[in-house]
């Protein structure tokens, strides 16, 4: 029976890293008006095998989040210089709150693939030996 609940195991594992690799990362933000708003960042498992790159150009739900973030600094009384400098260093930090989303997630699915390597390891181990015990 245990034999049954290690090969279980090791099956949603595959699963879950499976969704891991090509499944989007999320990074939420406290929204303006009260409501979290969500970022889908690329995932993992994406066709294009090129980097996420802090030049690259925002995708629609971040641009969306940085033209709400802009149009609260528009309405400050801050100098045009520092409005500038603030939707840059905004725009820096939504790439850069993906690419730690990425890296997290892919932090996890090694965690993930580790422990169902073991799981199916311990699981082939263990039908090699029986027989013998018999």
């Amino acid at each position: 029976m245990k034999g049954k609940w290690a090969g279980l195991l090791a099956l949603l594992g595959a699963v879950w890293m499976l969704f891991l690799f090509f499944n989007s990362a999320d990074v939420k933000y406290d929204g303006f008006d009260g409501d979290p708003v969500s970022v889908k960042c690329p995932a993992l498992g994406r066709l294009s095998s090129e980097t996420q790159d802090l030049d690259e150009p925002l995708s629609e739900a971040e641009s969306d989040v940085l033209s709400a973030y802009m149009n609260k600094v528009r309405a400050s009384d801050d100098p045009p210089q520092l409005q500038q400098k603030r939707e840059v260093d905004a725009r820096q930090t939504i790439l850069a709150d993906c690419q730690q989303a990425r890296t997290d997630r892919l932090a996890l699915l090694i965690l993930v693939t580790f422990a169902t390597g073991i799981l199916t390891f311990a699981q082939v181990l263990r039908s090699r030996r029986k027989p013998e015990d018999q």
